[in-house]
């Protein structure tokens, strides 16, 4: 449901955009087959990496969401990068929101609503059904209003807003976290961590279709959860200070990587982990 994004966007352009220089990326699985089809400046695959696509080592394609959001900051200019996942809408005032943060200079972590049977047209929600399993617990500290201060937790990847130099300090999102999840809290534990203000803004908000997650091909999130609870581990690690910068598996880093992008080279081809970290299990056995 790309279109709906896309008619909301323009819409939150023409009415607080002026000014701003912008450059789309879509970073898609099914890239190769749809280009062209949605005039992104940018319409790409994830950067190659083993848990899925052509380079991948394992059996079946996993969820790898660190990945497909540094493919995206590989690719965006200096500045900021604002980050929206699939099946969404922005709201009236979304950008609004986005220009304050951008003016103020902290990290803006945007709103959601997973909606079933969400109807849209011309970019805008018509109706929807609140879902009421699946839904933003950050909701009642926030306000109408305007932003409020929050801990790096409540960074979460489905909608936010953050300086390209700040994701770069930390090495983008911890792909130690592909296949597994949990990406975006950690990306936002480390930020604060660097020094980064992050706020909490309801006005930066998107409507998400729920039912249609699981529609079409399904990507895999694996925990593993014996002898230990490797998702409580790493946390705490994040939590405690002793892991500070994401995991890219570039020897060169993410920055170096970036430039090279930048400069119109391929993104390298990885070949590792060969194992995941959290058993020793060979990935071709997965």
């Amino acid at each position: 449901m790309v279109e709906w994004f896309l008619d909301s966007l323009r819409r939150e352009i023409l009415d607080f955009g002026k000014g701003l220089q912008i450059r789309t990326v879509m970073v898609d699985f099914y890239a190769d087959e749809r280009q062209g089809q949605f005039g992104f400046d940018f319409h790409v695959p994830p950067k190659p990496n083993v848990w899925q696509g052509p380079h991948r080592l394992t059996t079946q394609d996993y969820f790898a969401a660190s990945n497909a959001r540094n493919t995206a900051l590989c690719l965006a200019l200096e500045g900021w990068l604002l980050v929206v996942d699939d099946l969404s809408v922005l709201m009236p005032g979304y950008f609004k929101a986005v220009r304050e943060a951008m003016e103020g200079g902290y990290i803006a972590c945007g709103a959601y609503i997973k909606g079933n049977n969400l109807k849209v047209f011309d970019g805008r929600v018509i109706s929807y059904e609140p879902n009421p399993v699946h839904v933003d617990v950050r909701w009642p500290q926030g306000r109408d209003d305007g932003p409020v201060s929050v801990p790096g937790g409540y960074m979460y990847g489905c909608s936010s807003c953050t300086p390209v130099e700040a994701l770069l300090q930390i090495n983008g999102w911890d792909e130690y976290l592909d296949i597994m999840g949990l990406e975006d809290c950690t990306c936002g534990i480390m930020l604060q961590g660097a020094g980064w203000s992050l706020k909490y803004d309801r006005r930066m908000l998107a409507i998400e279709s729920y039912e249609l997650h699981f529609k079409g091909k399904q990507f895999i999130r694996l925990g593993k959860h014996d002898p230990i609870d490797q998702h409580v581990e790493l946390m705490k690690e994040v939590y405690s200070g002793k892991r500070t910068k994401a995991v890219c598996y570039y020897p060169e880093g993410l920055r170096e990587v970036r430039r090279q992008v930048l400069d119109g080279k391929p993104f390298p081809v990885l070949t590792q982990p060969t194992h995941d970290w959290r058993d020793g299990q060979p990935l071709c056995e997965m």
